[in-house]
């Protein structure tokens, strides 16, 4: 007897997520049905965005749904489109308004250089004052 790929259990659905980014995971789970889009909010892995090859109305869900709900579980973030950085950087005050107008100089300027392909920013050592 062959069973639907939507009776798997949780755990295993998990697993599968383990081998994709989730980026991909929204792309290709997210809007399969209910189950899928509870089991891709309610998962627990850290998570790693690459906003690099979504189209603007994907990436407009992934920050509604994903970004707001899960800012804890983020480790990493990836852009190549300025205007995205932009839009990010609107809408989530996650800097403060002088850092975030420094993070925008430093995407222009870096754009300047043609072959540069990569940023980090470690913020494990920031201290922030509230």
């Amino acid at each position: 007897m062959m069973g639907k790929f939507e009776d798997l259990p949780a755990e295993i659905v998990y697993d599968i997520f383990d081998y994709f980014s989730m980026s991909d995971i929204f792309g290709i789970f997210f809007c399969l049905n209910n189950h899928y889009k509870n089991l891709v909010l309610n998962s627990r892995s850290n998570i790693q965005l690459d906003f690099s090859n979504l189209s603007k109305s994907k990436f407009d869900d992934c920050c509604k749904y994903l970004i707001e709900h899960k800012q804890n579980q983020i480790n990493s973030l990836s852009f190549s489109n300025p205007l995205i950085v932009d839009d990010f950087l609107n809408r989530f005050s996650l800097l403060g308004t002088s850092c975030t107008r420094t993070v925008r100089y430093i995407c222009f300027e870096l754009s300047k250089f043609t072959a540069y392909s990569s940023s980090s920013i470690d913020t494990s050592t920031c201290s922030y004052s509230t």
